[in-house]
């Protein structure tokens, strides 16, 4: 009986041990709230990151035109801002980027974007990249792969949300990627675009190095001050190493301790 009870209860230790370790919950891999002096993004560290993932504090690849300015990120020249930070390759578990985005009180932007990219080389519209979803200066929501490439779809602001479309308010836009079932799934802050998510399918490239955030201003249109993006976070339902190395050990000393029970009986 005692062996029963003593395999039961490492049984539940183990269990537990696994819980802790499952895709459950989702480990914060980088985030950014750009609460620092304002100034060029390009080459900044990372507020936030997880030396659990990263050997060396991540940095930003931005252009020059991308500045740090009252704690938010906007662009101060008549181009785009593609602003990219490397992560952990990812091939597994569910992966979610966001951000705080905004169009501001003088319309100047077409859209602003969040994606999975290749790496931080290239521009979050470059065919090797994985996803990216951008939302428009009209509140239509468009979903891609492989860059632009391939429209997964375009849905319109009315479709899904009752409350009209605000320029000048401020969204949490957020891609989450399930690597395991191939899915992918565009929230708002917190309310899904669709009813269910959507089948990535055949993909140039099915794992990414980097995340980024895109704000594309119209033809000729100033983004200065206007269009803002801020709290941008990266998470993972993947564990740190260091979780892996808790599990293996636990199951370890279990196995260790059912031994000398079985032993002393």
């Amino acid at each position: 009986m005692k062996s029963l009870q003593s395999f039961g209860r490492l049984g539940l230790f183990v269990t537990a041990l696994a819980a802790a370790s499952s895709g459950s919950a989702q480990t914060v891999i980088l985030s950014d709230s750009f609460n620092r002096a304002n100034g060029g993004l390009n080459g900044q560290t990372v507020e936030t990151w997880n030396s659990g993932f990263y050997a060396a504090a991540p940095t930003w690849t931005a252009p020059i035109n991308s500045v740090i300015s009252g704690g938010e990120v906007t662009g101060n020249a008549h181009v785009g801002i593609y602003n990219r930070v490397a992560t952990p390759n990812q091939t597994a578990g569910v992966v979610t980027v966001s951000a705080d985005v905004s169009f501001g009180t003088t319309n100047t932007a077409e859209w602003i974007g969040l994606a999975f990219a290749l790496d931080s080389s290239v521009t979050i519209t470059n065919s090797s990249n994985t996803l990216l979803v951008i939302l428009r200066n009209t509140g239509v929501i468009q979903l891609f792969k492989n860059g632009t490439a391939t429209t997964l779809y375009s849905q319109t602001w009315a479709t899904w949300n009752p409350v009209a479309f605000d320029p000048t308010a401020t969204y949490n836009l957020e891609l989450q990627y399930d690597l395991d079932a191939g899915l992918v799934n565009v929230r708002v802050d917190g309310a899904n675009v669709r009813l269910a998510p959507s089948v990535v399918g055949s993909l140039t490239s099915s794992s990414f190095g980097a995340v980024g955030v895109q704000i594309l201003p119209l033809a000729g249109g100033n983004i200065v001050n206007n269009a803002t993006v801020d709290n941008f976070l990266y998470t993972s339902s993947i564990p740190e190493p260091s979780a892996y190395s808790a599990l293996v050990g636990g199951v370890a000393l279990a196995g260790g301790l059912l031994r000398r029970r079985r032993r002393a009986a």
